[in-house]
């Protein structure tokens, strides 16, 4: 195998959880009569919700102090925390489940490292935590994306140098953040990059790229 373990994002690679974070700024946008179109949306993957926000009145360009937009992202956080508890398994995709339990079969390791105070929770509701030694949210770290921090703190817990594992993220500050911290990374997107060294837009191509 060429990567004994892989270093997983959460939302938009595991789990579609992106569509929740697209629908929560969909509803804080149209109470605010803002059009939120899908690159919008694609602009504010992986980074924090401040400066998710910031692009988005960006684009409108629309300017709030900083109360109103304090009060926007705690409208985002209660619609997506609403969404959040309509979730189970069910919400897990197949070929993902197929690709980790192959994965796991071949005794690759691996773990979560996620900006998301929630991912412990999302992966209890779709019952996803048996495929993962560690899991680093964003509960466990100081500095998001594209600093390498969640990477770094699960490449330490997971035990393997830096040559044997892999990042796998959906955006590109992710990508920006795997490589800050020294690692190989994979764009999971139907959009390729030559930022990342690999680029796959199905979950199964992964397989192929750990030589299994």
């Amino acid at each position: 195998m060429k990567y004994k373990g892989v270093l997983f994002d959460l939302d938009g690679v595991i789990l579609p959880s992106d569509k929740l974070h697209y629908l929560a700024w969909k509803k804080v946008c149209f109470h605010e009569h803002i059009f939120l179109y899908d690159l919008m949306f694609e602009e504010t993957l992986g980074i924090s919700k401040k400066e998710a926000l910031r692009k988005i009145l960006e684009h409108a360009k629309i300017t709030l102090d900083e109360s109103d937009q304090k009060r926007l992202i705690a409208e985002k956080d209660f619609y997506y925390e609403q969404y959040l508890k309509n979730i189970d398994e069910n919400f897990v995709s197949v070929k993902v489940i197929r690709v980790l339990k192959k994965l796991q079969n071949a005794g690759v390791k691996m773990a979560i490292a996620s900006s998301s105070r929630h991912a412990e929770e999302l992966l209890e509701k779709t019952k996803m935590q048996k495929y993962f030694s560690i899991i680093v949210s964003g509960k466990d770290i100081k500095e998001p994306k594209p600093d390498p921090e969640a990477f770094l703190i699960a490449s330490e817990k997971i035990n393997l140098p830096k040559k044997d594992l892999l990042v796998v993220e959906d955006s590109l500050v992710g990508i920006e953040s795997g490589i800050n911290g020294g690692f190989d990374t994979c764009l999971f997107s139907q959009k390729a990059n030559p930022m990342a060294k690999y680029s796959i837009s199905s979950f199964d191509e992964l397989l192929g790229i750990i030589g299994i």
